[in-house]
């Protein structure tokens, strides 16, 4: 049996993504309960109304939709101000993003295991994610190598940090990862930068470092900023 197939104990990638799917709804429903007590019934009925409301004003990326009829900055303002805002993106968002990085990963893994091997090799890997939001990406990725590396015997450190134009999402951010084993008491191995990936000011010393000592960049949340579906019409007619 060669490295690839051994990726989750004779799992498909498509089976492992079932448990993914499992795992991660679990994880986020940890995290959400770190971040509110969700006993509480005022809690609940107040997430459940404005997970309502996000559904209304926000696309899947959690930017807000174009050509709004009611169209109130002030209520958005109020909204993105809210930690209720941040724990519906992560209800509605997190795990179907982590489960399809981790797709994405274990797909790597099985065409060209060498790469992946030689990242765990390493032992210390560092993860840099351009607007990182609720980390969703990170946590898929975490995930995937260690449970990879572990059938190997090898233990992993990593580093994390995250580049997000939103400082709201710093602490999200945060309690998010450290409902991971890696991160639980080690917050130090975490790095939350308060910077606009769209602007050119985001080209600082920091930033850049961050970038270049990386061995993982993602990038997945900034896709959003892009009109994908526009370019995709044009090249379908080209």
């Amino acid at each position: 049996m060669d490295d690839a197939e051994e990726i989750c104990d004779f799992l498909t990638v498509e089976q492992c993504s079932n448990n993914d799917d499992k795992e991660f709804c679990s994880f986020y429903y940890k995290a959400i309960k770190r971040l509110l007590d969700i006993d509480d019934e005022a809690n609940v009925f107040r997430l459940h109304r404005y997970f309502k409301i996000f559904s209304q004003y926000y696309d899947f990326w959690g930017q807000v939709k174009p050509y709004l009829e009611d169209h109130d900055d002030t209520i958005i303002n109020l909204l993105e101000d809210s930690l209720y805002y941040r724990l519906a993106y992560v209800y509605r968002n997190a795990t179907i993003l982590s489960s399809a990085v981790a797709f994405h990963f274990r797909n790597i893994y099985k065409k060209s295991p060498m790469n992946i091997e030689n990242l765990i090799k390493k032992k210390l890997v560092k993860i840099c994610s351009l607007g990182g939001c609720s980390a969703s990406d990170v946590v898929a990725i975490v995930k995937v190598l260690d449970s990879i590396a572990l059938k190997k015997g090898i233990e992993l450190d990593f580093r994390v940090t995250i580049i997000e134009s939103d400082e709201r999402w710093k602490i999200t951010c945060i309690i998010v990862l450290i409902c991971l084993e890696q991160f639980r008491m080690a917050t130090w191995k975490i790095s939350f930068i308060q910077s606009n990936p769209a602007e050119q000011t985001f080209w600082t010393p920091e930033t850049l470092k961050s970038i270049q000592e990386a061995d993982i960049v993602t990038m997945m949340r900034c896709f959003s900023k892009f009109n994908l579906e526009e370019k995709i019409m044009k090249v379908s007619v080209a």
